[in-house]
């Protein structure tokens, strides 16, 4: 590159998914340092085979964790990435050019936010990204202090800004990218048309003191208008019932743009209370919902190459019309 060494830090914990594209955009750098925070899956050993040097520990908290890796860095400059995080090449273009004049102490950096490929660049989804973080500087001038989430930057020195951005995966889609915003040990995911009735609310409130089981189903009630629907077609078109409760990191989405694939680790409960479902207003408009739904697993299945023929189809949404 120049006289001046560049370090690329990475921070990862379990990001085997993610690990090679992070370090192949910025492979640009005179060294490549990966440091694994608890990691049990393959980051470390692909991370290796790309010719990235490793630090492996435990770090609950997270300012330890960064300077820890700052500290194992080298370079006299140095750029600060997480695995779910890409250089683009026109900031790997412009980092390279910026070095050789050294304008400033610490550079912020826009980011580009995604859920999955989808760009996201504006309202809710793109508030759940960042907007730019000082992710370049010179050895000294960024400062991480204590905390588990979030904790305290100091920076030192002047300012710089790059015109050029990084690209951040942030979740696979959204629901992901719910969960990940949660911070508790337990989540309760719900939809805005779900309520919690009050023995389901009691009852949570006694299991988790026990913590039996790693999620558990929880039975649905639902209703159109305000008629619960319990038997035939109608009862149908809401859910019999879903894994709302669930541990932190039991509980993954896959991507997919209509009912996506769920993944559960651990132990299976189930409540004996449920969750009251207003699942539509009237049947009109339960029509236009099942209509939305049809056209987003069609598209799902011409992407994935699968067409399901007219029978398969009909059975999807009439299964009682047909023999199992």
């Amino acid at each position: 590159m120049s006289d001046v060494k560049l370090s690329l830090l990475i921070v990862a914990h379990n990001e085997a998914g993610q690990i090679a594209d992070c370090i192949k955009s910025g492979a640009f750098a005179d060294e490549i340092v990966v440091l694994l925070d608890r990691s049990t899956d393959e980051t470390g050993s692909i991370a290796e085979k790309l010719g990235a040097r490793l630090v492996k520990g435990a770090w609950p908290d997270e300012g330890e964790r960064r300077s820890a890796g700052i500290d194992a860095c080298t370079g006299d400059w140095i750029l600060e990435l997480d695995g779910d995080e890409r250089v683009t090449v026109d900031l790997a273009n412009e980092i390279t050019e910026t070095l050789q004049s050294l304008a400033a102490d610490y550079f912020v950096i826009s980011f580009r936010n995604y859920v999955g490929d989808r760009y996201v660049q504006y309202g809710w989804g793109a508030y759940n990204g960042v907007g730019g973080k000082t992710a370049l500087f010179r050895r000294g001038k960024k400062q991480w202090h204590g905390g588990t989430v979030h904790p305290k930057i100091t920076l030192d020195g002047q300012r710089g800004e790059m015109s050029n951005g990084i690209d951040h995966f942030v979740d696979d889609d959204l629901s992901s990218a719910g969960i990940d915003a949660c911070t508790g040990d337990w989540i309760l995911e719900l939809d805005g048309d779900e309520r919690v009735t009050v023995d389901l609310a009691n009852e949570i409130t006694e299991t988790l003191q026990s913590l039996a089981a790693d999620y558990f189903v929880i039975s649905f009630r639902n209703y159109v208008g305000d008629r619960y629907v319990q038997y035939g077609w109608g009862a149908y078109n809401g859910v019999g019932g879903k894994t709302a409760l669930f541990r932190r990191g039991k509980k993954q989405w896959h991507g997919g743009t209509v009912h996506p694939k769920i993944t559960l680790d651990g132990q299976r409960g189930e409540m004996s209370n449920g969750i009251d479902h207003f699942v539509d207003d009237d049947l009109t408009s339960m029509y236009a919902r099942l209509n939305s739904y049809s056209t987003a697993a069609a598209a799902d299945a011409v992407a994935a190459g699968a067409v399901p023929g007219g029978l398969s189809t009909f059975r999807r949404f009439f299964p009682q019309c047909m023999p199992v």
